[in-house]
């Protein structure tokens, strides 16, 4: 298993991923699969190598250069706190610092993987690149029904804020790792 920046995969690789997502655990995402299902290829060009949501994909063996998509296990994205909140000055709450402040956002496995250590390899790499970015702390939010997706954040040393900062929606719960 190895985890590859979504920019340097054929964009479909992150097309495909992120549309299995929603089709599979729509809830958990800001949007549907139909919404997403009729962008049209510039867009999806866009959202895989815009270097701001710094998206990345698990595959056991992808082959850019063949120009075919290799199937992706698993994605997650950093974006940082000024594109991800309405208001950045909420952020402190979670660090004196917005600026140095990213969101885990868009984790997602394959199904038939979970449990096979997608996910941990997934959460490395962002914390690897978050740091190389220069991020001081990574926050994230989850449903509180997803006890097992907490479960792997706690276990690679996030710890759950409470209360969390106005940002978290109700029915989630909210974890920084301070880097």
């Amino acid at each position: 298993m190895s985890v590859h920046p979504a920019s340097r995969l054929p964009w479909q690789t992150y097309r495909d991923v992120r549309l299995r997502a929603l089709g599979t655990n729509p809830e958990a995402f800001g949007s549907s699969f139909e919404r997403e299902v009729a962008f049209p290829d510039e867009r999806w060009v866009e959202r895989a190598s815009n270097p701001g949501t710094l998206l990345w994909v698990a595959d056991d063996e992808p082959d850019a250069s063949s120009g075919v998509a290799p199937r992706a296990d698993g994605l997650a994205g950093l974006f940082p706190a000024s594109g991800y909140l309405d208001d950045v000055e909420s952020a402190r709450t979670l660090t004196d610092d917005p600026e140095r402040l990213a969101f885990v956002v868009q984790v997602w496995v394959e199904p038939g993987r979970r449990g096979t250590g997608v996910v941990d390899d997934l959460v490395e790499a962002l914390v690897l690149r978050a740091r190389e970015l220069g991020y001081r702390v990574l926050a994230l939010h989850v449903f509180r029904a997803n006890e097992r997706a907490a479960a792997a954040y706690v276990r690679h040393g996030f710890t759950q804020v409470n209360p969390p900062s106005p940002a978290c929606p109700a029915d989630e719960d909210e974890y920084v790792l301070t880097l």
